[in-house]
């Protein structure tokens, strides 16, 4: 893994219609979707893939069915923030979902430095900004990351329980 290249990435908001992912690649990105670990192993998820012309249309059907809305979506991104602050008025549970994902690609870098990772939930965030003065910043804590290397003693020797593909997966 290229952690440099994985630094530098954008977005991409524009995907290729006539290029299709290979099966192999695919099943290779579900199987490790499948394995990427939970809170207490909760598994709360259930994923939708959407794989054929005919659920991508369906997904896409009516949401930029002419230019200048395509153009209104893109103006709306660039205030996105002020959206969240105040018209949906959920800003922080939208920056806490932000912070998942930063942790997530985290814990991918850190597995491929040989680094275990560990997200830690259960805990009282008003302690820890306590603690460390982190409200007097304006942040909040939402999740804190462990990273280390495992004490070979107390290393789990059972494998990975994950739910079937079958029970994860709908394909459309």
């Amino acid at each position: 893994m290229d952690l440099d290249k994985l630094m530098s990435k954008h977005l991409t908001r524009y995907f290729d219609p006539s290029r299709t992912i290979p099966d192999e690649t695919l099943r290779q990105l579900l199987r490790f979707l499948r394995s990427t670990p939970t809170s207490t192993n909760v598994q709360p998820n259930h994923f939708y893939v959407i794989a054929t012309p005919e659920g991508k249309k369906q997904l896409a059907d009516g949401r930029f069915p002419e230019p200048a809305k395509q153009e209104l979506w893109e103006s709306m991104t660039r205030d996105f923030l002020d959206l969240r602050n105040f018209a949906y008025k959920d800003v922080n549970h939208w920056m806490e979902k932000q912070t998942y994902m930063a942790v997530g690609l985290t814990m991918i870098a850190a597995a491929e430095l040989g680094v275990e990772a560990m997200p830690l939930e259960g805990f009282d965030p008003a302690t820890v900004d306590k603690a460390f003065k982190i409200r007097e910043t304006g942040h909040a804590t939402t999740v804190l990351l462990a990273l280390g290397y495992p004490d070979p003693s107390k290393q789990y020797s059972n494998p990975i329980s994950r739910f079937d593909t079958d029970e994860l997966f709908t394909f459309v």
